[in-house]
């Protein structure tokens, strides 16, 4: 073989090594996005925050991927914004009452409905942004109402207190 081919060759090898390794990088740094992506969303069907600032962290992961970082700083980049991000979201407002568990985040606390039935279980139904909903008292009427039901208590309008599920949790005067 030439001299000259025998470079040729070499260069060709090089530059096929060359594309083959920022394939790689590449596809690493479309991982971290998907997941990030998958992640991120879920948070919008669970409504936590901590998802979505884990979700933040697999993005801060493939910056770091897409920059040409090797896998250890990869992990390293996401798991430091996700441990940044837990501690500042538990040092906020809605972290302290999502990790107390109180269901006061949701918008739709204090919201006023109407009774349209009290079911003999003592459950309810409720309209709300113009559709049907199943709601329970979040305490029993006093002795004297439970018998006439919320229609003898003076007013069909009930406050809602919380969320349980898919089932709202009313009381008679707004929080």
């Amino acid at each position: 073989m030439t001299r000259a081919r025998h470079h040729r060759n070499h260069k060709h090898n090089k530059r096929n090594s060359n594309r083959q390794e920022a394939s790689k990088r590449m596809q690493s740094h479309y991982i971290w996005f998907v997941a990030a992506f998958l992640l991120i969303g879920a948070e919008l069907l669970a409504g936590t925050f901590y998802l979505l600032v884990v979700g933040l962290g697999l993005v801060a992961g493939g910056v770091a991927a897409f920059a040409g970082a090797p896998f250890g700083p990869q992990i390293g980049a996401a798991a430091l914004v996700a441990v940044i991000g837990i501690v500042v979201l538990r040092k906020t407002r809605a972290g302290k009452m999502l990790s107390a568990g109180k269901p006061e985040i949701s918008l739709d606390v204090g919201q006023s409905v109407q009774v349209i039935e009290q079911r003999p279980d003592g459950s309810l139904r409720v309209n709300y942004r113009g559709t049907q909903w199943d709601a329970e008292l979040e305490s029993p009427l006093p002795e004297g109402l439970a018998g006439v039901g919320l229609a003898g208590a003076g007013s069909g309008t009930m406050y809602i207190r919380a969320l349980r599920g898919t089932k709202l949790i009313v009381a008679a005067h707004p929080a």
